[in-house]
């Protein structure tokens, strides 16, 4: 492990530190691959010292090594992963006003209830906008409205932490550095979004060098902190993002 700028890392506190009560935790759980230990190590590390310590490791194994055991093969339907994986995400997007995040939720969990309530939620939105009436051309915007849009708070580098299900490979633990600037999100690919008032956006981009293979992020940014979904759009990849202000 290590602490950014050379510095050392912390051994102080409970479990002699960060990173050895977060390697404790991880050790009593079962059925944990060497990625999925040491990742999650990673992020726990991140979140308990606000990014101040930022483990990394060196993996050269050619195989999965289990330290607790591997775990015993579920025989539950693919569809329970799924649900569950969308009850989750679901949670992060339900209260969005984005419509475009609302259809990427639908889109990736079409099957399940909750791209059912997605879709409710998508056509409230719609008759709202519908209802609205349409603002007689007045010319541009005072300056200082247009102004208003900007999220000027949120502007700097994030680092963005994916989190992929078990059929996702180069997308599964990566870690990226994105960039904010005047309510504008540029991603590592060099694709960009405008952020909404709350936060919001919603991004695509063609994944490693593969122009078919197109990758959505829907996420929400607000302080310091960020979360959302991604999917790797016509495969089963997907799962979680989370951002962190650097």
């Amino acid at each position: 492990m290590r602490a950014p700028r050379g510095r050392t890392a912390s051994d102080r506190g409970d479990g002699s530190g960060p990173y050895a009560a977060a390697l404790a935790v991880e050790l009593g759980k079962p059925g944990l691959d060497h990625l999925n230990l040491f990742q999650n190590v990673k992020e726990a590390v991140l979140a308990s010292t606000g990014g101040a310590q930022q483990p990394w490791e060196s993996n050269g194994l050619a195989r999965r090594i289990y330290l607790t055991g591997q775990a015993k093969v579920s025989q539950a339907p693919p569809t329970t992963t799924v649900g569950a994986e969308a009850e989750r995400a679901w949670a992060l997007v339900k209260d969005t006003t984005n419509i475009a995040v609302l259809e990427a939720f639908i889109a990736r969990y079409k099957d399940t209830f909750f791209a059912d309530l997605a879709k409710a939620r998508l056509q409230e939105l719609k008759a709202k906008q519908s209802a609205e009436p349409q603002k007689a051309a007045s010319g541009p915007p005072p300056r200082e409205i247009a102004h208003s849009t900007r999220m000027g708070p949120l502007d700097g580098n994030w680092q963005v932490v994916y989190a992929g299900n078990d059929y996702c490979t180069h997308s599964r633990h990566n870690v990226e550095q994105w960039t904010v600037t005047n309510g504008v999100i540029v991603v590592q690919a060099g694709a960009r979004a405008t952020l909404s008032n709350e936060g919001e956006f919603h991004v695509r981009w063609p994944w490693l060098n593969h122009p078919g293979r197109i990758f959505v992020v829907s996420a929400k940014i607000s302080g310091s902190r960020g979360k959302g979904v991604f999917q790797l759009e016509g495969r089963r990849c997907g799962g979680t993002v989370t951002l962190m202000r650097m």
